[in-house]
């Protein structure tokens, strides 16, 4: 492998983690948003509480997707005409710019598969036979857990204290929880 290929190997897995966990954390927090308004609004059929849920995540995965790929190939087709006008030659049917092509592809579906798998974890609650209640417990307990996992994975990364990350990760869905309270609480809506 030559040094160009490293290079454009390196940074598309560099951008390919930080779209999963970002985006997971999107998924995981769009995902607990609704379920939380759902709860609040008491809707207790689970077929309105999926399809909701599943829409938000659609919506997600698809933006995702298309967002980033279309921003990672403008973005890569911009350096490689800059690299092809320092080298005063074409680069078309190299491998530098079939890594390059390859990268936004890889990007693209980290970037819009992730939240759409941390969506479809958050519903399975919602599929099994118990009180709808507890599903949503449960969903709200696994959301804690799953951003506590990405908590731990940025920690990893940066050789950080785990627990500092997983702080930083579960007080987004704490803010989540008292903004939509309030909204409930003092009837806004």
């Amino acid at each position: 492998m030559n040094i160009k290929t490293f290079l454009s190997e390196v940074y598309h897995n560099d951008i390919a983690r930080r779209s999963f966990t970002k985006n997971g954390f999107d998924g995981v927090l769009t995902v607990l948003g609704v379920l939380i308004a759902l709860f609040f609004a008491q809707v207790r059929d689970p077929s309105i509480i999926i399809f909701s849920c599943l829409g938000s995540g659609i919506a997600v995965g698809v933006s995702g997707l298309w967002g980033a790929y279309v921003t990672e190939s403008a973005e890569r087709t911009h350096k490689v005409k800059l690299l092809e006008k320092h080298l005063m030659r074409k680069l078309k049917g190299t491998k530098l710019s079939e890594a390059s092509q390859r990268a936004s592809l890889i990007v693209a579906l980290v970037d819009g598969l992730t939240p759409l798998l941390f969506m479809i974890l958050l519903l399975i609650p919602f599929l099994l036979p118990i009180i709808i209640e507890h599903a949503f417990y449960a969903s709200f307990t696994l959301s804690v857990i799953l951003v506590s996992l990405l908590g731990v994975f940025l920690a990893r990364i940066s050789k950080g204290r785990a627990i500092f990350f997983v702080l930083k990760m579960v007080s987004a869905t704490l803010v989540i929880l008292l903004i939509l309270y309030l909204i409930e609480y003092f009837k806004v809506v």
